[in-house]
């Protein structure tokens, strides 16, 4: 028999951005600028071992990137794993679960976004990372290891 996974609701994953483990950036409320985002949160967490969270269905759109394989994110009977190889995107009012009990490298960002995806868009979006990406990626993730986020953080 295996081990059963714990799913547990952590505080403000759900209807705020803010995880409570991340850098926090502008406040709700705020309007957007000329792109339409508002960056909420970007966290890093080198070790991530236990991202299991049922039922998320939150107003902010997400972005994930793992380093490893060990995490992944269902959307009804659809797994789709959090890898190197890509970078999953979730819009706002997307019902999906998060499960991973294994320790892998974590980066998310949490943010609002005035646009809707295509209704052919399938969902999550998964992209490929280019060389431009990954190295912002590497350059945010090196900030919060330092401890020197952005000056414009809150």
């Amino acid at each position: 028999m295996s081990d059963p996974v714990t799913l547990e609701k952590r505080v403000g994953a759900y209807q705020q951005p803010f995880s409570g483990i991340g850098v926090e950036f502008q406040p709700l409320g705020v309007e957007a600028d000329h792109s339409g985002i508002v960056l909420h949160e970007a966290g890093f967490h080198p070790k991530n071992d236990n991202w299991n969270f049922p039922s998320v269905f939150s107003p902010f759109w997400r972005l994930y990137y793992n380093s490893g394989g060990e995490h992944c994110v269902v959307f009804g009977e659809d797994f789709f794993t959090l890898e190197a190889s890509r970078i999953v995107l979730i819009p706002d009012h997307q019902l999906f679960h998060c499960l991973g009990l294994q320790p892998t490298s974590s980066f998310w960002l949490h943010f609002s976004f005035d646009r809707k995806p295509s209704q052919e868009q399938a969902i999550p979006i998964l992209l490929k990372p280019s060389p431009v990406e990954l190295g912002l990626i590497r350059e945010i993730r090196g900030l919060i290891e330092s401890g020197k986020p952005s000056l414009q953080a809150r």
